[in-house]
């Protein structure tokens, strides 16, 4: 909760802030964050700061930062306001005139930082982080429909990877060990079940035998033999 007052004179400005944030403001009024070289830290008044070495310093170098009427409309917004700009797509205009639009993923309540989503045309979604002090206006450009929100609701889940049954493990390992003997390259099995694949015993391959599955400390070594897996699999389709 500190980190997120950081910038905040809470003792004499407490009852300045929206009323969501009065609760919190109340109960830390006599926390007051300086800044001192170009650091920053949370302290009690009176007390000597020893959030960062520097702060350790006179006092008199220092300087209270940021209060809160100087918290842009943005920022001054609720929860449950940044809420409703989830799952839109918005244009936000920030300071000295920049401007990004993308999909909000998420607001974070404390700091007002936004989450952007923007798909590329490969497919893929790229992230990007605006700070929420640097928010200017932010302008709903449109909803997501159904699919859209699968999407962003995704984004950050693993894959579900295939699950094999013991039969067809044995049956890739199998077909995998035969095509590296017949290239030349030394291969055996190891572990209990014999279900690692050792390659020229600096390299191995768990199940289910993909070029994710090859553990090497060797990096060229590694590389190689990721190709070989991939070429093999391209062969099988």
């Amino acid at each position: 909760m500190l980190l997120g007052m950081v910038g905040v004179e809470v003792q004499n400005t407490w009852r300045e802030g929206p009323s969501w944030l009065r609760p919190e403001l109340d109960e830390l009024k006599n926390w007051v964050a300086m800044r001192f070289r170009g650091c920053i830290a949370m302290f009690q008044k009176h007390s000597r700061p020893t959030f960062c070495p520097h702060l350790r310093q006179a006092s008199s170098g220092c300087e209270v930062v940021w209060k809160l009427g100087n918290m842009t409309k943005w920022q001054k917004k609720t929860p449950l306001e940044w809420l409703d700009y989830v799952n839109k797509e918005v244009k936000v205009h920030a300071e000295e005139r920049h401007e990004y639009k993308g999909w909000v993923l998420t607001v974070d309540p404390v700091s007002a930082n936004i989450l952007l989503a923007n798909l590329s045309e490969n497919g893929k979604m790229s992230i990007l982080a605006i700070l929420g002090h640097a928010v200017q206006d932010v302008e709903i450009v449109a909803e997501a429909d159904d699919e859209m929100k699968e999407k962003l609701a995704h984004l950050f889940m693993p894959e579900k990877s295939p699950t094999y049954s013991h039969e067809e493990l044995d049956q890739k390992k199998n077909s995998l060990k035969s095509w590296l003997e017949k290239n030349h390259i030394p291969v055996e099995e190891q572990g209990e079940l014999q279900s690692t694949l050792c390659v020229a015993g600096v390299l191995t391959i768990n199940p289910p035998y993909g070029p994710k599955d090859c553990n090497s400390s060797n990096e060229i070594i590694l590389s190689r033999v990721q190709q070989l897996v991939e070429s093999y699999l391209a062969l099988q389709q």
